[in-house]
């Protein structure tokens, strides 16, 4: 597949995850990198996946670099993105580190990381829905033995007691608040309450200033995946969190 069509695939990607996109969306800079409509393409991904802030922050960098004309800025943006996720991840990691009963939501590559690096006694996890991204993500834990408690998802006030600490990651990162999975709100206002510390892992190229916030939006999902009634249905798959939430955030800075 060349770069223009790796390049359209992305736009209409709706599997893949931000990290994926972005590695993706790098390497057909760098094959296309002389052509006009390497950057037209670009582009099109970045309006076409507005709720990934590191797309959206990536790809305009992307863009000013083409037309810099400066190929090799392009690999040492790429080497700067593994450097502040590694960064993010190793904060964490020193953090968290000893922690034995870990809860967490949806399937954050930066959790993963973390998790196997710290290696809880045991994981708490809700499944899912409508996805049950959450119960495939208990399936990888439990192929590395790691004890999993999977639950349904508006369960975590039965559980919270029970977890040490909670560490979520996130889809985007603004100065009041971040985005993460439906239903992180409601965890993070439950931790709280019970005095939980509630974690963030993501690195800084989640974090969109107020150049870019502007491209950033919450795309509505199939109605029909909440149900088939003749009725107004919402399905949002992300939400806004408030950062006074947040004890810490992990961002490698």
């Amino acid at each position: 597949m060349d770069y223009l069509s790796v390049l359209n695939s992305l736009s209409n990607d709706r599997t893949h995850g931000s990290s994926y996109i972005v590695n993706l969306m790098l390497d057909a800079a760098i094959s296309g990198f002389s052509d006009e409509k390497t950057k037209e393409s670009i582009n099109n991904v970045i309006i076409n996946q507005p709720s990934m802030a590191s797309v959206i922050n990536i790809g305009f960098r992307i863009i000013d670099i083409l037309k810099n004309g400066n190929k090799n800025s392009l690999n040492l943006l790429k080497r700067k993105i593994e450097s502040a996720y590694k960064s993010a991840i190793s904060e964490a990691v020193n953090e968290l580190n000893g922690i034995k009963n870990l809860c967490t939501i949806s399937s954050s590559k930066s959790v993963k990381d973390v998790i196997y690096k710290i290696v809880p006694n045991t994981v708490y996890l809700s499944v899912g829905h409508p996805k049950n991204e959450g119960e495939i993500f208990a399936e990888e834990l439990l192929k590395n033995n790691i004890d999993v408690v999977l639950f349904e998802d508006a369960s975590y006030g039965s559980i919270i007691k029970e977890t040490q600490a909670v560490l979520s990651g996130a889809d985007a990162m603004f100065d009041r608040y971040f985005v993460n999975k439906i239903g992180t709100k409601c965890l993070s206002i439950m931790a709280k309450s019970e005095n939980i510390p509630f974690f963030v892992v993501a690195d800084k190229f989640k974090y969109l200033s107020k150049e870019y916030e502007q491209y950033f939006n919450l795309m509505p999902m199939p109605e029909t995946e909440i149900s088939s009634l003749n009725c107004r249905r919402i399905n949002y798959y992300f939400e806004y969190i408030s950062n006074d939430l947040v004890k810490k955030f992990f961002t490698g800075e």
